[in-house]
C-alpha cells in the first residue's frame, strides 16, 4: 500500500509519545523550570468503504497473494476478521447497509429485505428500501448533528432526493440514467434472447456505402469501399441520441479486411473517435438544459467482409450528486459514467469479457467521482459504496462451484482470475479514496461487505407453493390468503389479514392457523427429494434468531412478514416463472445472497461478511470477535470520533480495538 505510516507506538501512546512533548526548556537565573502541556487530539475522521457482496476468505487469499496491498496493510497494522463478520437477519444488500449506517438491526430500522410489505397498505404493493423508509437514526444524521462534515456517496445509504435523508453534506445517488443499454448488429446473434424481464434494446442495422464526399471531408483513409449505418438510441427525455458510424479497411494490403469503427460529427466532418474490436469508446452529448452526458460504445466483433458487426452501447448516463452546484462542477471535470450491465449478459448478447470490463469501468469511474467529492468537500465521515463484485458474482459466481451445472474445468481459471482482477481493482481504488480522505495518519477506515455469496442452480418460486396449497390466488392476488415478497434467499410471507390489510380475508380467529399451515408447506417442500427451505420463522420468533450464540432480530411490527423462510442450497427464489414452482437458473444468474447463516454447505460459498478495520486510532492485530457484525460498526464509529451512537443503535463499540484519546501534561 503506498501510505507512509508512523509505527503506533510512536504516535499515539506509551512513553515515547510523552517523551516527545517536550517542546520547550525554559532557563532562567537561579532555577529550571521544565513544562509541558499537550492536549492530545488524535484524527478523528472515519471512512466506511463497502464492498457489496466481497466473500472475506477470497479477500484473504488475493492479498496472501500480493495482489491487495490495502487488505494486507490492515491484516497487519490493523484487524482483519479472516472467519468474517456475522451478517446480519436477512443477509441482503439494503437490509445490511442500512443496519451498517444505522448500527441497528433490521428489525429496528424496518428494512427487513430487498424487498418487503408495509402492513396496512394494499397486499399486493412492495416496498423497496431507502433512507427515506428507515426507522432508526443514521450516524451521518448524527455526526452532522455534532458539526462534522459527511459525505454519504451511492447506492443504497444515498436517496435522490438527498434530503430525504435528512442530510447537508454531499450525497450521491444511484446515477441518472438516460437510455437503456443497447446492442446493435447486422445479423442473427446466435444464442441471444431478448427474454421478457431484460431491461436493455437490441435491433439490426443494414450498412450502407458511405459517400467518397462526406469520407473525403473526414480526411480518413479506407482501402476497401467504406460503410457506414446511423446509430440511434432512444433515450428517456424524447430525443433520440443519434450517432453516424463509418467502417474503413485501415490496411493497404490489398484485400478487403475491414479493421475499424470510428464515429463522425452530424456535419461528417471530423471524425470524433475511433476503435477496433475488443475496445471501447465514449461519445458524449448535452441533455436538454445543457448537462454534459454520455456513453460506451464497444465493438464486439467486425468480420473481415463486414457481414458481421455488432456493438455494445451502455445506458447514456450523466452524474447525480447534490448539492447542485457540485453535481454541475462534476459532470463537467469527471469522465462518462459507466454502469456494469446484467442485462446484455444474461440474454447473451455480449461475452464474458465485455461484462467483466464494464464491472472495471465502473469501479474507476466510482473511484474518481468519489475522490473528487472527498477532495473538494473535505468531509469528515464518509460512507461510500461500490457494488461491482456483488454484480460480477450474481452472474459469474457459479461457475467456481464444482458441483454446479455451469461449472468448467476448462474455463475454471480464467473466470477465477476474472474475480481476482475485480477485487484487485477495489482494493486499488480503495486506497486512493483513503489517501485523498488522509490515509491512515489522519483517519481510520473500515472496509465490510454486506454479505458474501452463495452458488445455486434452482429457483424456486414460492408463491406458486402458496398456490398449489390453497393460500394464494394469482388471478386475483388481492384476495389471497397470503403473498410471499422475496430477495434472493430470502422470503417474508404476509397473512392478508381482517383489520389488518385493507382487502384482508383472513378472520384474526384464523390467524394462527394459516401461520401453521404456512409454514407446513413450507417445510414439507421438497424437488425431487431434495428440500427447497432451511429454515422458517413465525414473525413472532423473528424477535430473537441466533447466529453463533449472538441475537438478531429481524421483527418489526410493520414491514416483517407473517412468516420469514430460506431457501435451502442450491435454491433461491428470484426471477421464478410463473405458473412454475421449481425451475433452472437462467442463464448468467448462479450465484446469490440472502441465506440464513449457518445454513450453507462450504463447498456452495459463504454469507459471512468482509470485516477490517485500520487507521490513526486503531489499535494493530488485537483481533476481531467471531461475532463482530455490520451493526457494530456505527457505534465503533460514534467511539472514534467521541459523539453519541445513533439512538436505536444495536450494535456494540468496538472499543477493545481503541487507542484512547488522552490529556498529557507535565509540570514542575
Amino acid at each position: 500500500m503506498a501510505i507512509v505510516r508512523r509505527e503506533k507506538n510512536k504516535t499515539y501512546g506509551g512513553n515515547n509519545m510523552k517523551a516527545s512533548c517536550l517542546k520547550r526548556i525554559f532557563v532562567t537565573t537561579g532555577f529550571l523550570i521544565l513544562f509541558v502541556a499537550v492536549l492530545f487530539s488524535a484524527p478523528s475522521k472515519v471512512m466506511v468503504v463497502g464492498w457489496d457482496g466481497a466473500v472475506p476468505g477470497m479477500v484473504a487469499e488475493f492479498a496472501a497473494e500480493g495482489r491487495m496491498p490495502t487488505i494486507s496493510w490492515m491484516m497487519e497494522n490493523g484487524n482483519f476478521a479472516y472467519e468474517g463478520g456475522l451478517p446480519v437477519v436477512v443477509a441482503n444488500t439494503n437490509a445490511s447497509w442500512s443496519s451498517v449506517i444505522t448500527g441497528s438491526f433490521p428489525g429496528t430500522h424496518g428494512i427487513t429485505n430487498n424487498s418487503f410489505h408495509y402492513s396496512g397498505t394494499p397486499i399486493t404493493a412492495s416496498q423497496y428500501s431507502g433512507p427515506h423508509t428507515l426507522q432508526a437514526e443514521s450516524f451521518a444524521v448524527v455526526a452532522e448533528s455534532e458539526g462534522y462534515r459527511t459525505a454519504v456517496l451511492g447506492g443504497p445509504w444515498a436517496s435522490w432526493t438527498a434530503n430525504d435523508a435528512g442530510l447537508t453534506g454531499p450525497n450521491m445517488g444511484w446515477g441518472n440514467w438516460h437510455s437503456k443499454n443497447t446492442v446493435i448488429s447486422n445479423y442473427d446473434i446466435e444464442g441471444a434472447v431478448l427474454f421478457p424481464f431484460l431491461y436493455m434494446d437490441y435491433y439490426k442495422v443494414e450498412l450502407v456505402d458511405a459517400e467518397l464526399q462526406k469520407i473525403h471531408q473526414t480526411r480518413l483513409s479506407s482501402y476497401s469501399d467504406p460503410l457506414t449505418f446511423e446509430m440511434k438510441i432512444p433515450t428517456y427525455h424524447g430525443e433520440d441520441f443519434v450517432s453516424n458510424l463509418l467502417i474503413v479497411d485501415t490496411t493497404d494490403d490489398a484485400i478487403v479486411n475491414y479493421d475499424l469503427l470510428a464515429s463522425v460529427d452530424s456535419e461528417w466532418s471530423k471524425i470524433t473517435g475511433s476503435i477496433r474490436v475488443g475496445e471501447w469508446l465514449p461519445l458524449e452529448t448535452r441533455l436538454p438544459g445543457g448537462k454534459r452526458a454520455g456513453l460506451y460504445v464497444k465493438l464486439l466483433n467486425l468480420s473481415d467482409d463486414a457481414q458481421q458487426i455488432r456493438l455494445f452501447v451502455s445506458a447514456m448516463q450523466s452524474t447525480q450528486i447534490f448539492p447542485e452546484w457540485l453535481d454541475t462542477e462534476m459532470a463537467e471535470v469527471l469522465p462518462i459514467p459507466i454502469n456494469a450491465d446484467r442485462n446484455a449478459i444474461i440474454g447473451g448478447f455480449v461475452d464474458e469479457e465485455t461484462f467483466f470490463e464494464s464491472c472495471l469501468m465502473e469501479i474507476e469511474w466510482y473511484e474518481k467521482a468519489y475522490q473528487y467529492v472527498i477532495e473538494r468537500t473535505n468531509p469528515d465521515v464518509v460512507f461510500a459504496w461500490f457494488w461491482e463484485i456483488d454484480e460480477f458474482a450474481h452472474r459469474m459466481f457459479g461457475f467456481l462451484d464444482k458441483e454446479s451445472p455451469v461449472y468448467s474445468a476448462e474455463e475454471y481459471q480464467r473466470r477465477y482470475n476474472m474475480f481476482r482482477k475485480v477485487y484487485q481493482q477495489l482494493d486499488k481504488s480503495t486506497e486512493a479514496l483513503w489517501n485523498s480522505f488522509g490515509g491512515p495518519e489522519e483517519s481510520n477506515l473500515f472496509i465490510v461487505s454486506d454479505h458474501g455469496f452463495v452458488s445455486y442452480w434452482r429457483i424456486a418460486n414460492i408463491n406458486e407453493r402458496l398456490a398449489r396449497v390453497g393460500l394464494y390466488n394469482s388471478s386475483d392476488p388481492s384476495s389471497s390468503k397470503a403473498i410471499a415478497y422475496s430477495a434472493g434467499a430470502a422470503t417474508q410471507i404476509y397473512i392478508n389479514l381482517i383489520g389488518r390489510e385493507p382487502t384482508g380475508v383472513v378472520s384474526p380467529d384464523d390467524y394462527e392457523a394459516v401461520q401453521k399451515e404456512i409454514i407446513e408447506a413450507l417445510n414439507s417442500w421438497t424437488d425431487n427429494g431434495t428440500k427447497v427451505i432451511a429454515r422458517a420463522f413465525t414473525k413472532e420468533e423473528t424477535k430473537d434468531i441466533d447466529l453463533a450464540g449472538r441475537s438478531f432480530s429481524l421483527f418489526n411490527e410493520k414491514s416483517t412478514g407473517d412468516v420469514l423462510a430460506f431457501a435451502a442450497s442450491p435454491y433461491q427464489f428470484d426471477a421464478a416463472t410463473p405458473g412454475q414452482i421449481v425451475t433452472d437458473a437462467v442463464p448468467y444468474f448462479n450465484g446469490q445472497h440472502g441465506y440464513l447463516f449457518g445454513t450453507v454447505p462450504e463447498e456452495r460459498g459463504n454469507i459471512r461478511t468482509l470485516f477490517a478495520v485500520g487507521g490513526a486510532l486503531i489499535k494493530p492485530q488485537i483481533g476481531l470477535p467471531d461475532t463482530v457484525s455490520l451493526v457494530d460498526i456505527a457505534p465503533t464509529m460514534a467511539a472514534i470520533l467521541g459523539i453519541r451512537e445513533p439512538a436505536t443503535a444495536d450494535g456494540l463499540a468496538l472499543t477493545e480495538i481503541l487507542f484512547e484519546k488522552e490529556l498529557v501534561g507535565i509540570s514542575n
